[in-house]
């Protein structure tokens, strides 16, 4: 009896051990699927044949970028740095989709999307309260604005 508690305990450790490994294997291969996604906006851009084109490619890219660092941010696979960068690039793509299709609602209530994800990220960190109110007014105004622009462009735009 005692040897298959033993057992039992061993067997337990090991697949609390290998779950814990996998978690980790799954969030990284959840992160290379954005990769791949900037990739192939990437060559979307590349390819496109007008600003349309080149603005959607912008738009899905800018989305990919916006998603990777929320997420890698969220489960801690990324840096702050990192997060920064990823999150800067996104912006980037955005006021190039804007500026490719200024009359585009979807292309505001993206950018003004990533902008929210950015505030709510900076407003709860590991479930407690971070940064200032300041800080995040710098990421709440401009996805309002953004919104605000988005239902001016089309008032039927739901998400907006």
């Amino acid at each position: 009896m005692k040897a298959s508690w033993g057992f039992a305990r061993l067997l337990c450790a090991t697949v609390l051990l290998f779950s814990g490994g996998c978690t980790r294997m799954s969030q990284s291969w959840y992160l290379s699927g954005y990769d791949r996604d900037i990739q192939n906006s990437t060559r979307a851009i590349e390819t496109a044949r007008d600003d349309a084109q080149r603005a959607a490619g912008c738009a899905k890219r800018c989305s990919a970028y916006s998603e990777k660092a929320r997420y890698g941010r969220a489960f801690k696979l990324i840096s702050a740095d990192e997060y920064g960068r990823l999150f800067g690039l996104a912006v980037k793509d955005h006021d190039q989709a804007v500026a490719l299709d200024p009359a585009s609602a979807e292309a505001y209530y993206s950018r003004g999307r990533t902008y929210y994800d950015r505030a709510a990220l900076e407003v709860v960190v590991d479930g407690l309260l971070a940064g200032s109110d300041a800080t995040r007014k710098t990421w709440f105004d401009p996805a309002t604005a953004d919104f605000k622009k988005a239902i001016e462009s089309d008032s039927r735009h739901y998400l907006a």
